[in-house]
């Protein structure tokens, strides 16, 4: 599991609260392919994934200077750390033995994708982000979506 912890730093740039949320939910996969074996396969893919988006956004906020990397507004940034608060205890309760079944992982995990989704999707269309970040956006929204989509299929194929 990362060292990532939700700081209450109140100098989070846009790109650190996004980045610090797809390690938590890759830290979360891990966990449930450490816990589900008859299913690691797709948490280790959608774990590397998330990882991935997290390196993504770490190239990106380096093309802009530290002043066009947005500081989160006070009430994003309430509503970022309440998401990092619930992410590090959901990682913490996936590695503890906490009762939670194959079946619930997955819809959880669908739940959280298309959370993350939405808020991309509430950051480019409300313009709380610079149009030249809109796009990374875009494609992260979208690879959130193709993360629920294929856990739905894989979710449906289990009862299938």
């Amino acid at each position: 599991m990362s060292d990532v912890i939700p700081a209450t730093d109140e100098n989070m740039t846009f790109f650190e609260g996004l980045r610090r949320i797809e390690t938590l939910l890759s830290d979360l996969y891990r966990g449930f392919s450490e816990r589900f074996p008859g299913d690691a396969e797709i948490w280790a893919a959608l774990a590397e994934e998330e990882l991935a988006h997290h390196r993504m956004l770490g190239k990106a906020e380096n093309l802009f200077s530290m002043d066009a990397a947005p500081r989160l507004r006070d009430a994003n940034l309430a509503a970022l750390k309440h998401t990092l608060r619930g992410l590090v205890e959901l990682v913490g309760c996936a590695g503890q033995g906490t009762t939670i079944s194959r079946a619930d992982a997955l819809r959880l995990a669908i739940s959280l994708e298309k959370s993350a989704a939405e808020t991309h999707y509430h950051f480019v269309f409300n313009n709380l982000i610079p149009s030249s970040q809109s796009d990374l956006l875009s494609r992260l929204q979208a690879m959130d979506k193709n993360h629920s989509d294929r856990i739905q299929k894989y979710l449906d194929g289990m009862y299938g």
